[in-house]
């Protein structure tokens, strides 16, 4: 179930257009997708979600807060990094 967390390049490795598409088109229908019995390779699920990010209308992480997240993720801000990245999350979550 979870062989793709250890999949070295999954989100930078391409999977195949055709498979990312039929996976689209089969959540728009039915999120309920059981990706065990489905014949496509790991790298064309992370594809089809990187497409699903890239198409929502507002980013997960609006635009506003990016220069915290970084400040959090270089470590400059007044928490320790991982706290501080759970702050910048929990904001996202509020907005």
């Amino acid at each position: 179930m979870f062989t793709g967390l250890t999949t070295e390049g999954l989100y930078r490795v391409s999977g195949n257009k055709t498979d990312q598409d039929n996976l689209q088109k089969q959540f728009d229908q039915d999120h309920s997708i059981d990706f065990e019995e489905m014949d496509v390779a790991v790298n064309a699920v992370a594809g089809a979600l990187k497409a699903f990010f890239a198409d929502l209308p507002d980013p997960l992480i609006p635009y506003a807060l990016h220069p915290e997240l970084v400040e959090a993720a270089i470590g400059r801000g007044r928490w320790p990094l991982t706290l501080s990245l759970v702050l910048v999350l929990l904001e996202v979550s509020s907005c």
